[in-house]
């Protein structure tokens, strides 16, 4: 009671009386709490496993590469789909939704086989991060992640990544200048076919390219694309 009288500067000739409903407690009486107990799903933990689903862990296993991706992808869509129905992530939360982007697992080859699975988890994902309490922030710090990368087989996820929170936002929730940068990436793998640029780096660039031009981009490009892609794919056959 004391304490409680100095925290409120209690004025002369007053004095701090006690009540829990319609009982006075006297000093040193116990205090009756109901606390109620609930169960929920945890965004952090389900991160947190996502980010524990890797190609290095299962090394040990002898598994085919083959099937340990198809398994990881297996894996990272069933938690994404259980965090798809989550609100209001932290900031901290979304960061680690970044980093998950980095995983091997959810690179896209040019193979047209290859994407639905890690499309799908993106999906998931950004669907999730379109929710978070400070979202600007967020966008903020993924679009920082997207402009340092320099994995070309990473790039499209953070394509996917944008437009699906586009999906769900509006493309104005991007910034403008992420906005004229994915409009350019549909573009720039127009300018990098070149004998000197490693093959898989160009058709990822070309990949990347047809990802942003679905939303960000202008469509007459695409024939060309489309056209520099076949002939990759022609001639690492």
């Amino acid at each position: 009671r004391a304490r409680v009288a100095e925290a409120l500067a209690v004025p002369a000739f007053h004095e701090v009386r006690l009540f829990q409903g319609e009982r006075e407690l006297a000093d040193g009486a116990e205090v009756e709490v109901t606390l109620q107990a609930v169960v929920m799903a945890s965004p952090g933990r389900i991160l947190d496993e996502m980010e524990r689903i890797d190609l290095v862990a299962d090394d040990a296993k002898k598994i085919p590469i083959c099937q340990r991706y198809a398994e990881g992808r297996a894996a990272l869509l069933t938690l994404a789909q259980e965090l798809s129905a989550m609100r209001g992530l932290t900031v901290a939360e979304c960061a680690k939704i970044s980093q998950i982007l980095r995983n091997p697992l959810l690179g896209q080859s040019f193979f047209p086989e290859d994407r639905p699975v890690s499309q799908a988890v993106i999906f998931h994902l950004a669907r999730a991060f379109s929710t978070c309490s400070s979202l600007e922030v967020c966008i903020e710090n993924l679009t920082k992640d997207y402009l340092r990368e320099n994995v070309p087989i990473l790039w499209c996820n953070y394509v996917d990544m944008f437009a699906y929170i586009a999906s769900h936002l509006g493309v104005d929730a991007l910034p403008k200048v992420l906005r004229m940068r994915l409009a350019a990436a549909s573009t720039c793998a127009l300018d990098v076919y070149d004998d000197e640029v490693e093959m898989g780096i160009v058709q990822c660039r070309m990949c990347c390219g047809l990802h942003a031009l679905s939303v960000f981009g202008d469509s007459s490009h695409e024939p060309q694309l489309m056209e520099l892609m076949n002939s990759g794919i022609a001639e690492m056959a």
